[in-house]
């Protein structure tokens, strides 16, 4: 019986995955309803599974899943996902059976690291665009651009490495008074820091990095030790990240007739840049690049009517990604990945 309940989830976990990858890439949309109908779905297998026949794996199954739903609203609050991939993932997450969770190292919740890939494979296909841009002459990258891409990374990897610092010292001054640090959390905290450096504006507040490296600066005079004794992997692993980002960005832009300007688009902040101090009502603000940016009805015949009278007619805006199919195979990529350790 409950092999035949963890085929039965994982055949709805596929089944959501490739329907809502299919209405995001032709749609643009991930509908509430056919995911409350998956959901329902899966409780009729979940509830069985885990409270009658399988209350042993309850506890385990319940702290995959809200790693997964706590994650996935973490990054739907900063703007990094949108309502529909935010839910997506948290629907898929509770369709995954747990018998095909990943052990590393005795650490059993690993679902959120679903996520980690569904963002590493969203990157690698940014940079896949980047690279047919520049093959197809649609995007030129001058010795400026480079120069400043590779100054932006090394600001952000300063400025990660000052946030990990803090980090291990909380840490370790945890341990010190007898409290464990499960290592999964760590890993979730350093990815959550490297994602979000780039978009949450508080993380890069002067006053709180000039405080935050005292701090550091008085601790290593006292103990004469410097506080980023992370593993080499865990820091390789925040690099990595971090360079994903920054070789990524041009992907992140791609240019469209101003007449084609829709309302929900998402102007990059070059482009918004030059409506600042117009004359013409309505235009939108600065843009951050991120979802509360996205544009009005009423914004877009301003900025229309802004193109005509500049004879501009193209404007850049943020890449519209399907990013459902990412989610989808972040979770098959954790599935395969589970496969081959198993097999091992």
């Amino acid at each position: 019986m409950l092999k035949i309940l963890t085929f039965t989830s994982f055949v709805l976990f596929i089944t959501a995955g490739i329907i809502e990858s299919i209405s995001d890439i032709k749609y643009g949309i991930i509908t509430n309803k056919s995911l409350v109908r998956f959901f329902a779905l899966g409780s009729l297998v979940v509830f069985p599974y885990y409270i009658l026949l399988a209350p042993d794996m309850f506890w385990l199954y319940t702290g995959n899943v809200v790693s997964v739903t706590v994650l996935s609203l973490l990054l739907f609050y900063t703007e990094s996902f949108a309502g529909g991939d935010c839910k997506l993932a948290i629907v898929l997450g509770f369709l995954y059976p747990s018998a095909c969770y990943l052990v590393y190292r005795n650490f059993t919740v690993t679902l959120f690291v679903a996520q980690g890939l569904s963002f590493f494979l969203g990157y690698c296909w940014l940079i896949l665009c980047v690279v047919r841009d520049l093959f197809c002459g649609r995007i030129s990258l001058c010795k400026r651009e480079i120069v400043s891409g590779f100054k932006l990374f090394l600001i952000r990897y300063l400025i990660v490495m000052v946030h990990l610092g803090i980090l291990n010292l909380v840490l370790t001054g945890l341990m010190r008074v007898g409290f464990s640090v499960n290592p999964q959390f760590v890993w979730l905290i350093g990815f959550c820091i490297a994602w979000l450096t780039g978009r949450a504006e508080c993380l890069r507040n002067r006053k709180l990095l000039v405080i935050e490296g005292l701090i550091i600066l008085i601790v290593s005079l006292f103990t004469k030790v410097v506080p980023f004794s992370f593993s080499t992997g865990y820091l390789a692993f925040v690099l990595i990240l971090l360079l994903i980002q920054t070789v990524s960005k041009p992907g992140f832009y791609t240019q469209i007739p101003v007449s084609a300007l829709k309302s929900g688009m998402i102007l990059s902040m070059e482009a918004s840049m030059q409506f600042q101090g117009s004359k013409f009502k309505d235009l939108p603000g600065v843009s951050n690049e991120q979802l509360n940016s996205r544009l009005s009805e009423l914004e877009v015949c301003s900025v229309q009517r802004w193109g005509k009278s500049r004879n501009v007619k193209y404007i850049s805006i943020v890449r519209k990604i399907p990013f459902a199919i990412f989610v989808f195979f972040g979770y098959l990529l954790y599935f395969t990945i589970w496969g081959v350790v198993k097999c091992l």
